[in-house]
């Protein structure tokens, strides 16, 4: 792939008196700047996106907690069943909010007697009655209400974000505790 851009470029012919300039996929010749650079990243990246995470990353809440959520969804968070998967040596694989449980992602979230305590007041602030889905992504996807405008909507996937994330927070406070 080097020796071809290498060869193409021999190829090319600049010529000498003309202006130099940038040429976009998307609109002929254009101005550059870091913003048309970031949407046209964007907008692919979007493309390639589960409908899933485009609606976390345009999520307002804040980055972190949006870091959060999306390890979350991908398993990548260090619960004490991925670290030991990983090669960590963990003293225990108990969850550390009940310790009743392996300290799954989806234990630790929405199956775990704290976590559920804590769904259970967000839903009642809502005002929803809900069955939760266990699987991360149909969990986020669920808490929205269907014919509201995505406006509410967003509203209320910066929630759900913000909830894990709290959730996560306590969980680490709990084991820094014991340390």
């Amino acid at each position: 792939m080097a020796n071809q851009l290498s060869q193409h470029l021999l190829k090319a012919r600049v010529a000498s008196g003309e202006l130099d300039s940038w040429i976009s996929k998307e609109g002929g010749f254009q101005t550059f700047s870091v913003n048309s650079a970031h949407n046209l990243v964007r907008k692919d990246f979007e493309a390639n996106s589960s409908p899933i995470f485009c609606k976390l990353w345009r999520c307002k809440a804040v980055p972190s907690a949006v870091l959060i959520a999306w390890r979350l969804m991908e398993n990548k968070l260090a619960t004490r069943v991925n670290l030991s998967r990983r090669g960590v040596l963990v003293d225990s694989l108990m969850c550390s909010l009940c310790g009743k449980e392996e300290e799954t992602c989806t234990h630790l979230f929405f199956d775990c007697s704290f976590a559920r305590q804590v769904w259970c007041l967000c839903y009642r602030w809502l005002g929803v009655l809900v069955v939760p889905h266990f699987e991360t992504k149909n969990n986020f996807d669920q808490f929205r209400m269907s014919p509201a405008s995505e406006t509410v909507n967003s509203v209320w996937n910066t929630i759900w974000v913000e909830v894990v994330s709290e959730i996560w927070n306590h969980r680490n406070n709990i084991i820094s505790k014991e340390e």
